[in-house]
C-alpha cells in the first residue's frame, strides 16, 4: 500500500542533462540526490538527456533496464488534448489531481473510451 513519487523515481542526471537536473533540483529542493541515484544510459532514446538517475531504492529496476529487460514510460498522463494551466479545467473532464481517478485512467489509457479494455494493462 502507499504511493510512489514518480518525480523522484526517474530524474535527469547532471552528467547527461545538467540544465534539466538543475531545474529539477530547484523545483524539488533536493541538494544531494545525485549522490544517491543510479545513473542509467539513455543515449539510444529520443530523450533530450543522455543519462537519467534512478532512485537508489529501485536498484533492481535499474539493473533490469541496463540489461534490456525493463523500460521507462516517462511523462505520460491522461489528457484528451493539449491544455495549459489556464484552460485545463474548462477543456478537460479528467480529474487530474485525484489519485484514484488517475489510477483508473492509467489502466485504461483510452481518453475517448473508444476501445474499452485497451490501454497499458488492458
Amino acid at each position: 500500500s502507499g504511493g510512489m513519487d514518480s518525480m523522484n523515481m526517474l530524474v535527469p542526471h547532471p552528467d547527461g542533462c545538467q540544465s534539466l537536473y538543475d531545474e529539477y533540483k530547484d523545483k524539488r529542493g533536493t541538494s544531494n540526490y545525485v549522490t544517491s541515484m543510479i545513473k542509467i544510459d539513455a543515449t539510444t532514446s529520443e530523450q533530450p538527456c543522455t543519462h537519467f538517475g534512478v532512485n537508489s531504492a529501485l536498484n533492481h529496476l535499474a539493473t533490469m533496464y541496463n540489461e534490456g529487460d525493463a523500460i521507462f514510460f516517462a511523462n505520460i498522463g491522461h489528457l484528451q488534448k493539449a491544455v495549459n494551466r489556464y484552460d485545463f479545467k474548462a477543456e478537460t473532464n479528467a480529474q487530474l489531481f485525484s489519485h484514484h481517478s488517475m489510477k483508473e485512467e492509467m489502466f485504461k489509457v483510452d481518453a475517448f473510451r473508444s476501445r474499452l479494455g485497451t490501454g497499458v494493462l488492458g
